[in-house]
């Protein structure tokens, strides 16, 4: 009867894809000739979040989500002045991924997935991952609205039926802990570990390729709440955040597929679990204490 179930949900993500177009990149507007300019990440806002919540995700300055203890999730769509409770019967959830504007997923402890196609006001099960080494899945990429990838520190697994089935992806030799990923298509992406080494993908995790490596101060902090976001939003252009053992956050772009990485001015934060949206142009920042940052892309005036 739970296969049955799982399938139907399933049935109805796959059906859910008319209007999103085939990729996420899709709805990015090509700046291949728009002059490069240097950037930041300029706060919106700042407030406070009073109830549980372990990670938060806005897919732009008004709406967002947070998760938290036992699979409390709550949404917002008006700056975090009010929350809504999702119904979202699970485990302690720790990540969570957009879709254009109403599917949300969450992934966490004993390797349970949830789905919303509502905007977060309700979620439902899909097939588990199991954990590797009891260490929680923390980490999702969603590329269409049936192919996706979770992870969590020791593993990475994608699946092409919106989580009706999962294969795992061998990490590279050497690779330290997995600390983020992006994919761009199906079979293009990029995986960072924990020492700020950078790994491309062409071939849906089959090879990987060494590209570069981050300036870490003392390496990426290894946390259940995500301690990066990564997000590439064509094969050129990246943003990525990240938590430092030194406790301070910091963030970088590339213009260059990840070769090359540049240092972007960021609001004072420390001790936050960062969120990049799908279009890059939205960044949130949730602390421990419950202070939530949200910003937004800024272009530096150079004159």
């Amino acid at each position: 009867m739970k296969r049955k179930a799982v399938f139907l949900v399933g049935m109805m993500l796959v059906g859910a894809v008319a209007g999103f177009g085939l990729y996420k990149q899709a709805s990015i507007s090509d700046s291949s000739e728009t002059p490069i300019k240097p950037q930041s990440w300029t706060l919106a806002y700042e407030t406070k979040v009073s109830h549980s919540a372990f990670y938060a995700a806005f897919r732009d300055v008004e709406n967002g989500v947070t998760v938290g203890y036992h699979g409390q999730t709550y949404v917002t769509n008006d700056r975090g002045k009010s929350w809504v409770k999702g119904l979202c019967e699970a485990n302690c959830r720790f990540g969570i991924d957009y879709y254009g504007s109403s599917v949300i997923w969450s992934v966490g402890n004993y390797g349970g997935n949830r789905v919303s196609i509502n905007q977060g006001a309700s979620f439902f099960e899909v097939t588990d991952l199991p954990l590797v080494e009891e260490r929680a899945n923390n980490l999702i990429d969603i590329v269409t609205m049936e192919q996706l990838w979770v992870g969590s520190p020791l593993q990475l697994a994608y699946s092409e039926d919106a989580g009706l089935t999962w294969a795992s992806v061998k990490l590279p030799d050497g690779f330290e802990e997995l600390s983020g990923f992006s994919f761009i298509t199906p079979q293009h992406g990029f995986i960072v570990d924990t020492g700020g080494k950078i790994y491309e993908t062409l071939d849906k995790g089959m090879s990987w390729t060494f590209i570069s490596e981050l300036p870490v101060v003392e390496g990426v902090k290894r946390s259940e709440p995500p301690a990066m976001a990564l997000r590439f939003i064509d094969e050129k252009k990246g943003y990525l955040v990240y938590l430092d053992k030194d406790t301070h956050n910091y963030a970088y772009t590339t213009l260059d597929g990840g070769m090359t990485w540049s240092e972007m001015s960021l609001p004072v934060t420390e001790r936050s679990a960062p969120y990049i949206s799908e279009d890059g142009k939205t960044l949130t920042l949730l602390d421990a204490l419950g202070r939530l940052k949200v910003c937004e892309l800024s272009v530096l005036d150079t004159k």
